[in-house]
């Protein structure tokens, strides 16, 4: 069974590629999600479809389950989730006891992340854009 993938979910993938390349980590909240999808002409009763479908390809992850706290936030990058996840993860200092992780650690833990993440990009630092900030 073939579908053709409709033009407007192929438009919003374009969008979250040039959004991807202007944001410092390519997280928004799935009210900006739904404007993107919007501009896309894609309607709000066929954004849930679009969103999932966006999902199943691993271009976004969506957390859509009502009862995830993760479904206000739309991840644009899930090659940079994987990332981030792997470098707190290979961290020679361990925030994290028994598989879990306080939520103080996480400041820590996220700039140390995002300058690796952003290093592995050919971005500036973190570190330099708060010392040139």
């Amino acid at each position: 069974y073939h579908a053709a993938i409709p033009r407007n979910y192929m438009a919003l993938q374009s969008k979250i590629e040039t959004v991807k390349k202007t944001r410092p980590t390519p997280v928004i909240s799935l009210a900006d999600f739904r404007a993107l999808a919007a501009d896309c002409a894609i309607p709000l009763s066929d954004f849930k479809h679009a969103a999932d479908f966006l999902t199943n390809l691993g271009d976004i992850i969506w957390f859509s389950g009502k009862r995830s706290r993760l479904a206000e936030t739309v991840v644009l990058d899930s090659q940079w989730l994987a990332r981030t996840f792997a470098t707190i993860v290979s961290m020679k200092q361990n925030f994290a006891k028994d598989g879990q992780l306080r939520v103080d650690a996480l400041k820590h833990l996220w700039l140390t992340a995002a300058d690796k993440v952003s290093a592995e990009n050919g971005l500036a630092t973190s570190a330099e854009q708060r010392t040139n900030g």
